[in-house]
């Protein structure tokens, strides 16, 4: 089985990320300001979260968020960043590199599910996010460069082509596989309101969300391997 090379620029460790891609000391006015933050956005979105709401929730004065951070929407970008450094560090610590390709394409979207399970507050500021068409986010993509999501792109693209090249994968355009898993992991978040109304499937439920992960990385692992020809 291959396994995908050590990635040649990894996020960098919490206390070399520049200011504004990390999360403030949650002891300090600007970490209990940023968690308020984090609550209020993913509750009631950029718009409708005012800075004193956010200020109150911190229990501190409304003016200490211009302090620390300039602005509402200085405030919401520092948040999505952290958010989704934590989300991409979660998906590649410890497997880039590590496990075999097979096994890490096919386990991702199950492993992203239950990462956004256990952290519903970030479930709800993406759907919120990528419902408003996904705006900040586009912005901050090209910022994080390779310690961000294109460059995760860029070093799995480059593993899938190497193992379909190698026969170890069917040929699929590595593209497009991302496209399909990506789709799989964030339909299960955006989608999961709508789950148990549709089909009476309660995904929180542990005994469900396992099964669904067991059928989703059998579907994956068999349209993964190569064709066998007669």
């Amino acid at each position: 089985m291959s396994i995908i090379p050590p990635p040649g620029e990894a996020i960098p460790a919490a206390d070399q990320l520049p200011e504004s891609w990390r999360e403030p000391p949650a002891d300090t006015p600007a970490g209990r300001l940023f968690q308020a933050a984090r609550l209020r956005f993913a509750a009631d979105g950029f718009h409708a979260a005012s800075t004193r709401a956010i200020a109150e929730a911190a229990g501190l004065n409304q003016a200490l968020v211009h302090y620390y951070f300039g602005s509402k929407a200085a405030l919401y970008r520092r948040v999505l960043t952290v958010e989704l450094l934590k989300v991409l560090r979660h998906q590649t610590e410890g497997r880039l590199g590590v496990l075999p390709l097979e096994e890490l394409l096919a386990t991702f979207p199950g492993r992203l599910h239950a990462w956004f399970q256990d952290h519903p507050e970030t479930a709800r500021l993406l759907r919120r996010e990528i419902g408003a068409e996904g705006g900040v986010l586009r912005e901050i993509l090209p910022e994080l460069g390779p310690h961000g999501p294109l460059g995760l792109r860029k070093r799995l693209s480059a593993a899938v082509k190497t193992a379909v090249t190698d026969g170890r994968l069917r040929p699929v355009p590595a593209d497009h596989l991302l496209v399909l898993l990506l789709s799989i992991s964030y339909g299960l978040v955006l989608m999961e309101p709508l789950f148990q109304a549709v089909l009476g499937t309660n995904l929180r439920k542990e005994a469900t969300r396992r099964g669904l992960q067991a059928s989703i990385e059998s579907v994956l692992r068999g349209g993964l391997a190569p064709e066998v020809k007669p």
